[in-house]
């Protein structure tokens, strides 16, 4: 189950107010550091503010609202936080998760692919995939395999580069 999008920053946003539809759903950063207990969101309020605000991996999982969430600890080695213990979530440890991957923030005239994914494929995550999918296909236009935004076609319409990622070469970008 994967869907791939392009959103600009108020797609994002307005995607996120359309989630309040969804009641019976908590979302939890992908990782954290400290606290053993999975960080979710008490509000979608407070979750479009973390998204909005985070200039790191902008990486949610959206599980049942009653969901016990498991987790895996490691102890960074390397780079930032070296001897911290971060705290992650993962698709294998919790089965009925769906993983919602917001780009990061790019770079002017550039908007960046997300992807809604899950890989454990049980009765809750794709229940969970099918409304998150529809939240996003019913303010969007299918271009090949990408759903194009609101927002986001209105800056292809005016030559931004849509790309999977900054790495890609050109020829990966969607075009009208």
């Amino acid at each position: 189950m994967r869907l791939y999008f392009y959103a600009d920053e108020a797609d994002i946003q307005s995607l996120l107010l359309r989630c309040s539809s969804l009641k019976d759903h908590k979302y939890t950063p992908s990782h954290w550091f400290d606290s053993v207990d999975a960080p979710s969101f008490s509000s979608l309020e407070e979750f479009a503010e973390d998204v909005e605000n985070n200039t790191e991996v902008r990486m949610y999982f959206a599980t049942p609202i009653d969901y016990k969430i498991i987790t895996q600890g490691i102890l960074k080695t390397g780079g930032k936080n070296i001897g911290k213990i971060i705290h992650s979530m993962n698709h294998g440890l919790s089965p009925d998760s769906v993983r919602i991957f917001f780009s990061r923030i790019p770079p002017e005239n550039t908007v960046l692919r997300s992807t809604i994914d899950g890989f454990c494929e049980t009765k809750e995550s794709k229940r969970i995939f099918r409304e998150l999918r529809a939240l996003v296909t019913s303010h969007s236009t299918k271009i090949g395999d990408d759903w194009i935004m609101e927002g986001a076609m209105k800056k292809l319409k005016e030559n931004y580069r849509l790309a999977p990622d900054l790495s890609y070469e050109p020829e990966y970008d969607v075009n009208l």
